[in-house]
C-alpha cells in the first residue's frame, strides 16, 4: 500500500511491507518512463525489464544521459570495496584515482597527458612516474639514449657514393 501524512514535509512510501510489488509511471509517449521493480530491487528509466540496479535506456536517441553542474566540473564517481575512481569533465576528462589524485587528462584537442604516474604497455612500463621512457631509452634534450643495445638499420639503395672504411 501507500503511506502518506500528507503533512508538510512528510514522505509517501510505497510498498511499506517489501512485498514484490512494481512501480510504473507513464510519460506521454512511454509505459515505463520510470520503472521500480519490486521483486529484483531494480529501478529503469525508459524500460520495462531493468537488467541492472540502475537501466537506463534511451530508445532511439543516441545521447542517453546527462549530468550537468552550474560549477566549472561535473564529476561522476565509482566506488567499490577497494576504492574510489573519479571520471572529471572540465571541457575535458581527467581520470582520478579518488576524489583529488589525478593521474591522466585527455585534453579536448585529443592530446593525452600523463599528470601523475606512468605508462604500460602489455604489462611493460614504457614510461615511469619521473616521464623517462624505459625499456625503450630515455629522451632528454631531444637526444635519445639506451641503456641496452640499439639496432639501427640503413638501405643501401637510398644512398650515393657508399665507401667501405678501412
Amino acid at each position: 500500500g501507500i503511506l502518506s501524512s500528507g503533512q508538510a514535509g512528510s514522505a509517501s512510501v510505497f510498498n511499506e511491507d517489501g512485498t514484490t510489488a512494481d512501480f510504473r509511471v507513464e510519460s506521454t509517449s512511454n509505459t515505463h518512463m520510470l520503472f521500480v521493480d519490486g521483486g529484483l530491487n531494480r529501478v529503469g528509466i525508459g524500460t520495462s525489464a531493468p537488467s541492472h540496479t540502475l537501466h537506463v535506456n534511451s530508445a532511439g536517441t543516441n545521447i542517453n544521459s546527462r549530468f550537468e553542474s552550474t560549477d566549472t566540473a561535473v564529476t561522476i564517481q565509482l566506488k567499490d570495496s577497494t576504492g574510489i575512481a573519479t571520471l572529471e569533465a572540465r571541457n575535458d576528462f581527467r581520470f582520478k584515482v579518488d576524489t583529488s589524485t589525478e593521474l591522466m587528462r585527455l585534453k579536448n584537442s585529443g592530446s593525452l597527458n600523463l599528470v601523475s604516474g606512468g605508462l604500460q604497455i602489455n604489462n611493460t612500463t614504457v614510461i615511469n612516474a619521473s616521464r623517462n621512457l624505459t625499456n625503450i631509452g630515455t629522451i632528454s634534450s631531444g637526444a635519445i639514449t639506451s641503456s641496452g643495445n640499439v639496432t639501427a638499420f640503413s638501405d643501401e639503395r637510398l644512398k650515393d657514393n657508399i665507401q667501405t672504411l678501412d
